[in-house]
């Protein structure tokens, strides 16, 4: 029964590996009011009680000190924050919970990945993984609707800047993809470079990082690239160490095509390169107006008047096309109820570059009834956005409409404006995001708001009425040491000290491995080394899809950083219990 459960256990975390990135975030089971459970979760669910069964029949459970302890110290304070929260309790405390099933995951992975074929396995189901989520952000990336459809059951809606699809592949975001597929790139070169098959075998395990590297690129995250260069050129250096020629060359050989693919697209395609140049596309977005104050018409008339449109903005405005730019307007009686949202579209004369004026005559269809309405102009770009909801505000035009003397046309249909604020309401820039982060820090110092709560009360502290609440901090550092203050930050900080101990120590005897192993390790830090530097810009904690395959990699990355120590005949971080 013993071997069964282990057995078992292990074959969870293989298929855990497997499938993290498809994780179904609509319709999930919910079993109360105040708790989801998702396909991904049962699954986690599923191999730690495995876990926990094997190891209660063995009576005995290795575990990396002095890790563990740095880890309950800082679960323990984040428990304690959540509990003491000013607001939001249990989306807090539910938090801590999640965190906390995936730390056991990693102590999971370094109990269970006791020998070297199991870590193969395991490095290679997170690798596959990778390169599926890949190959779907591949084929997102084309005109394929089927395929757009098909991978809508993992998100909500596709990430896109401007008219641009960002690749998300299996994640409900652009981001979250490019983490996930960071996160599998060294490892899939590690595969490239250990590889002892048939050689067909290496160019698949090349063709995925080319794959990889690709759709990593796609998602047009820009602190995903700078992070992912960094982990491939330590890879780079540290295989230089360790004196294995084939990983440096395989890394190498990543720079080389992840940079090349980064410039044809910049010079292929100039929007993309506006992306890259800019932290949002909220500047692609801007201008100002002059229009007449007040206009007349007859219930029913269509009327022109003359608006004068300056591109504030930094790309220019075509008027053709599916995604074309025109002058447009939303209509609201006198006291601010809306009439119409989507008013008549005037095209403009000709396409308008940055810092050009153009002079539109716009078209405005009155209502059927007399009265005095309120006209906001504002540009549009079809099927993508209005400038007011990048933060261009609009002109007004009052409309003086007296009765018609025959009975007026058919009006334009009513249409409500939106209320979702993630639309309407433009996303902060990070700069405004951790000056609120530190005005939480100064109101609550010694706990900080709560596990998560940042995104639930950041508008507050940088003073919007209504902001969205999915944006987290953009930042795992400025998040922690919002959400649990000093103490839980300090606690942070320490858990990482203790990792970097554990691999690093493994990094400086890295010989005593097997050359196969050797790469693991180097593969693993270099997993390491993107997560925590790409976390200065963006933050992945409250991400299932992200979690599981960064825990498993600090599992297996700190067991190969102790067997070092064993093979020198030295006390190793582990005990049994």
């Amino acid at each position: 029964m013993r071997a069964r459960l282990e057995q078992g256990a292990f074959g969870a975390l293989v298929l855990l590996a497997l499938l993290f990135p498809f994780e179904f975030v609509k319709s999930p089971w919910r079993p109360t009011s105040w708790l989801t459970v998702t396909n991904l979760e049962a699954l986690l669910w599923l191999a730690l009680g495995l876990w926990g069964l094997a190891a209660l029949v063995r009576g005995r459970v290795a575990w990396p000190r002095p890790l563990t302890w740095g880890l309950l110290l800082w679960l323990g304070v984040g428990l304690v924050s959540a509990w003491l929260a000013p607001s939001n309790r249990l989306d807090a405390l539910k938090f801590v919970a999640r965190t906390a099933q995936a730390v056991l995951l990693g102590l999971a992975t370094y109990d269970l990945a006791h020998t070297p074929a199991r870590r193969a396995k395991l490095f290679a189901g997170l690798a596959v993984a990778g390169i599926a989520v890949g190959g779907l952000g591949l084929g997102e990336a084309l005109p394929w609707p089927a395929l757009d459809e098909w991978l809508l059951r993992f998100k909500h809606a596709p990430t896109r800047v401007g008219e641009l699809v960002r690749v998300s592949s299996t994640l409900v975001y652009a981001t979250i993809a490019s983490m996930v597929l960071e996160l599998a790139a060294p490892l899939i070169l590690a595969w490239v470079a250990v590889w002892r098959g048939p050689f067909l075998g290496r160019a698949l395990w090349a063709l995925g990082a080319t794959v990889v590297l690709t759709a990593q690129v796609l998602t047009l995250t820009r602190a995903g690239y700078v992070a992912l260069l960094v982990a491939l050129l330590w890879l780079v250096g540290t295989a230089w160490r360790a004196r294995l020629p084939g990983l440096r060359l395989a890394a190498l050989g990543g720079v080389v095509w992840m940079l090349g693919i980064v410039v044809v697209l910049a010079w292929a395609h100039p929007i993309l390169g506006l992306r890259l140049r800019g932290e949002s596309d909220r500047v692609w977005y801007q201008a100002r107006y002059s229009a007449p104050s007040t206009a007349t018409a007859q219930a029913g008339q269509v009327v022109t008047v003359t608006v004068q449109v300056r591109n504030e903005g930094v790309r220019t405005w075509t008027p053709e096309g599916e995604f074309g730019f025109a002058l447009s307007y939303h209509l609201f009686q006198g006291d601010g109820t809306p009439v119409t949202y989507d008013g008549l579209r005037s095209p403009l004369p000709r396409p308008v570059a940055p810092g050009e004026e153009v002079q539109v005559r716009a078209r405005i269809q009155a209502p059927p009834e007399a009265g005095r309405y309120r006209v906001e102009w504002d540009m549009v770009q079809e099927a993508v956005t209005w400038f007011s909801w990048k933060g261009t505000p609009p002109a007004i035009t009052w409309l003086e409409v007296a009765p018609a003397p025959a009975p007026p046309p058919v009006a334009l249909p009513p249409t409500r404006p939106p209320q979702d604020v993630r639309l309407t309401v433009p996303a902060p820039g990070r700069l405004t995001l951790w000056r609120a982060g530190w005005r939480m820090v100064q109101a609550h110092p010694l706990l900080g708001v709560g596990p998560d709560n940042f995104r639930l009360v950041y508008g507050r502290y940088a003073g919007v009425g209504e902001w969205d609440r999915a944006i987290h901090a953009n930042s795992i550092y400025v998040e922690w040491l919002a959400d649990t203050g000093v103490l839980g930050f300090a606690a942070f900080l320490l858990s990482l000290a203790f990792l970097a101990w554990h691999v690093g120590r493994g990094l400086q005897r890295v010989d005593a491995l097997a050359r196969q192993e050797r790469s693991w390790l180097l593969a693993g830090s270099a997993v390491l080394v993107v997560w925590f530097v790409h976390g200065v810009l963006d933050s992945f904690y409250e991400f299932l899809p992200t979690l599981i395959p960064f825990w498993m990699v600090v599992g297996l990355s700190v067991r190969l950083g102790d067997e070092t120590v064993e093979d020198k005949g030295i006390p190793c971080g582990s005990a049994s219990t």
